[in-house]
């Protein structure tokens, strides 16, 4: 298969999707398909009104290859325009659409958890991108998803079929790096300082675990702003134990702190299959983790970490303090992490999203062939009767 795998962000390996978008092209390619990457910056840019534009300049893309792909595979919020188009030609592509956490499941779970300034974001993404997510999600010949929460709300809400949907995990890179978290008194944070990653709970939750382990040190990487500016989160008797990574390519030059850690903490509001955790795993570390999105399906509470509602701050503390104070039962749990996460491949992955291609590409055939029929049918009753009254 020739596949089109379409990102409306600036080509990266420090974001979620840009990582996802790189290591799905490479698995899809060991498979023997012909991949091509197509991002922000390919079509016009990275500001943000580009991120508006890329749905349609991509169908227009789409539209003036010379060879166009079997299928492209397109980011939600960017696929309405070449949806629609693939609709109303019968012709091109087949498009499939790739969540990787549904926008309008997320700011529900997101308001559920926080009501502070939600309804507006709400209403804000319903304007700028809702109806262009599900729009997409009724036209696309097949869509793809990567929790079981997703797909329930996919069928429930979106009006995706179960036969036009493909659920699978995501992957991980594999690594010999391995944390000994049994000597480790650290704690993990990896992501953007931003409220919904839990830039306002975490530093309560901090403040609870240094009540009862003062030598206890938080690292808090790629949080996309410098130390001084996250520490304004913090309460100042904390700021001792506080180290901040602003930016990094990759986990493994962050590995000196890494290596210092016992466990992972995930305090968000809102995630759809979160990569760093996985990540994390990977390395043997155990998580205590907001029971959000598809967090769930990664961690299984009690056997690789805990899990906890997202605004139980006493509950989160109280795992944290517990690995904290265990170095055997962190170790258990970290090893049953890092089997776990060795399980989620990306090759397992790229077979999934094959069948899927697959199945979009075969709808897409049907979908040619009706409108062939229909066409064929007109002309042997005299052509469109709508052509007739114009002549």
């Amino acid at each position: 298969m020739r596949i089109l795998l379409a990102s409306c962000i600036p080509r990266s390996e420090t974001t979620g999707m840009g990582k996802w978008t790189i290591r799905m092209a490479n698995a899809l390619g060991a498979r023997g398909h012909e991949v091509e990457c197509v991002w922000a910056s390919d079509l016009g840019g990275s500001r943000s009104i580009d991120r508006h534009l890329f749905g349609w300049r991509l169908s227009r893309h789409l539209a003036s290859m010379p060879a166009p792909p079997d299928v492209a595979v397109i980011h939600e919020p960017s696929a309405a325009s070449s949806c629609v188009r693939a609709r109303l030609s019968g012709g091109g592509p087949a498009i499939a659409v790739m969540s990787h956490g549904v926008e309008s499941r997320i700011l529900v779970e997101l308001e559920n958890a926080d009501k502070l300034g939600s309804s507006v974001r709400a209403l804000r993404h319903a304007v700028l991108w809702g109806w262009r997510e599900r729009l997409a999600f009724r036209l696309a010949h097949h869509v793809f998803c990567l929790s079981n929460v997703d797909a329930e709300y996919l069928r429930r809400h979106c009006g995706v079929q179960a036969e036009r949907l493909t659920k699978f995990g995501n992957g991980t890179d594999g690594t010999d790096q391995q944390v000994d978290v049994s000597g480790a008194t650290d704690v993990l944070f990896l992501g953007s300082w931003i409220p919904e990653k839990g830039a306002r709970i975490l530093p309560q939750i901090w403040r609870k675990v240094r009540a009862f382990h003062p030598g206890a040190r938080l690292v808090l990487a790629g949080t996309g702003c410098e130390r001084e500016a996250v520490l304004t989160s913090f309460a100042p008797e904390d700021h001792v134990s506080i180290s901040v990574i602003p930016t990094f390519q990759r986990l493994e030059e962050i590995w000196p702190a890494l290596k210092g850690c016992a466990l992972y903490v995930l305090p968000s509001l809102r995630e759809g299959s979160p990569l760093a955790l996985l990540e994390t795993m990977v390395r043997g570390l155990p998580s205590v983790a907001a029971s959000v999105g598809g967090v769930p399906e990664l961690l299984d509470h009690g056997r690789e970490g805990y899990l906890y509602h997202p605004l139980d701050i006493e509950a989160a503390s109280q795992w944290i303090m517990r690995l904290l104070s265990d170095p055997g039962h962190r170790s258990i749990l970290g090893r049953a992490a890092r089997e776990r996460a060795l399980r989620s491949t990306w090759g397992v992955a790229a077979e999934a999203m094959d069948r899927g291609c697959l199945a979009a590409i075969s709808r897409n055939s049907d979908a040619g062939h009706d409108t062939l029929r229909t066409v064929d049918s007109r002309s042997r009753s005299g052509g469109d009767p709508n052509l007739r009254r114009g002549a």
